[in-house]
């Protein structure tokens, strides 16, 4: 079985730090990456900036776990991508999948890790390889720069 995914960055934050961490690789690749949480300074409207994300985003993923879609922000972000015909690389962070509240909406699209297991319990560089992999086969290349939006809401249950 792959190691779990260590744990890193901010409680405060929301979650276990995955999406944190997934944002690090992603730029590290050479990704502008767009994470709400820690992109959005204070005074700053979280409508406006996420809407902005969106609309200048070549790919949205939404990082799903069992809060993910339950009302509120992350619900609105994932329908105003498709909105947009925003393409769209889900990511199973953990839980089940597809979020019961995203169901109708997110089913039709390859998450990533695919097979059995969610992120949590894959060898994150891997998974990191996969998004890697969909982001070029939807013609998003690290050397563009292109800006990645990335959606998540991770209750300390859902970690």
């Amino acid at each position: 079985m792959p190691p779990r995914v260590k744990e890193m960055g901010s409680k405060s934050q929301g979650g276990d730090g995955i999406i944190l961490r997934l944002q690090a690789a992603l730029e590290a690749q050479g990704f502008s990456v767009f994470v709400g949480e820690s992109d959005i300074e204070g005074g700053d409207s979280w409508t406006q900036a996420i809407q902005r994300a969106i609309d200048g985003c070549a790919i949205f993923i939404p990082v799903c776990s069992a809060t993910f879609g339950a009302g509120g922000w992350t619900y609105k972000e994932v329908l105003y991508a498709l909105s947009e015909h925003k393409a769209m690389i889900p990511v199973w962070h953990s839980s089940t999948y597809p979020p019961p509240d995203l169901k109708m909406m997110i089913q039709s699209f390859q998450r990533v890790p695919r097979g059995a297991l969610p992120l949590t319990e894959c060898d994150f560089d891997e998974v990191v390889t996969e998004q890697e992999a969909s982001s070029g086969r939807l013609g998003v290349k690290p050397a563009g720069k292109q800006l990645i939006a990335l959606a998540a809401r991770h209750s300390a249950a859902a970690a």
